[in-house]
């Protein structure tokens, strides 16, 4: 079977690879998600954390569901509790290409203020193994940790592409980010990551561009 041409039976099968039922009520919402055109490697994606969470003991877990205007690929509810995780895979439009990763760097504090507005508890972030989480190196840091000159240098970022209001900076200084995942769709792995580890490994490749290492 060629999988690339059949992407409803490839879903099934990774669903089946993961202990999901066929008939559980993600793996129908992830069929309809195909039938829609979403890229079959996103829901993957989004099946693999979801299994993963799942196993963690955490029950209510939904994929491809929006709060407010928040569009979460994965989202952890329980009644005192919310969490949005979003899967980033470094992907700029075209006319951003020259400047992709100050577009991919500002796409996240975009999501984040979003998150933040929408009254979701925490926001998280998921990539691939093999992608460089480009996430704000400010925003990894406690709330209390962060520099008012470097939210300032964000914000500013942010506003070159995106329609943010003034008042929306606030967010940074005080949104609390949860843990990292890096997730292997080939290996069936998912790795939760603190954020202060992430930080500690995306400073050394500042340091690395920089010249400073």
């Amino acid at each position: 079977m060629d999988y690339d041409r059949d992407p409803r039976t490839l879903l099934l099968l990774f669903a089946s690879k993961l202990g999901i039922g066929l008939t559980e009520e993600v793996t129908i919402k992830a069929l309809k998600l195909v039938d829609k055109g979403l890229t079959v490697t996103h829901i993957l994606a989004e099946m693999l954390i979801y299994s993963y969470l799942k196993s963690r003991g955490y029950k209510n877990i939904y994929i491809e569901e929006t709060v407010g205007n928040s569009k979460c690929d994965v989202l952890l509810i329980d009644d005192t509790y919310s969490k949005c995780i979003e899967i980033e895979t470094n992907v700029v439009p075209i006319d951003y290409i020259l400047e992709s990763s100050n577009y991919i760097v500002a796409r996240h504090v975009k999501k984040i203020i979003q998150m933040a507005k929408d009254g979701i508890a925490t926001a998280s972030f998921a990539y691939p193994l093999g992608v460089t989480p480009l996430i704000p190196l400010e925003l990894l840091k406690k709330p209390g940790d962060r520099s008012r000159s470097e939210i300032d240098k964000l914000f500013n970022m942010a506003i070159t592409f995106f329609n943010l209001d003034p008042e929306d900076r606030a967010y940074l200084e005080r949104y609390a980010l949860d843990d990292i995942y890096i997730y292997d769709i080939a290996s069936l792995k998912v790795v939760q990551v603190k954020p202060q580890a992430v930080l500690h490994l995306l400073s050394m490749y500042d340091n690395l561009l920089s010249g400073n290492a």
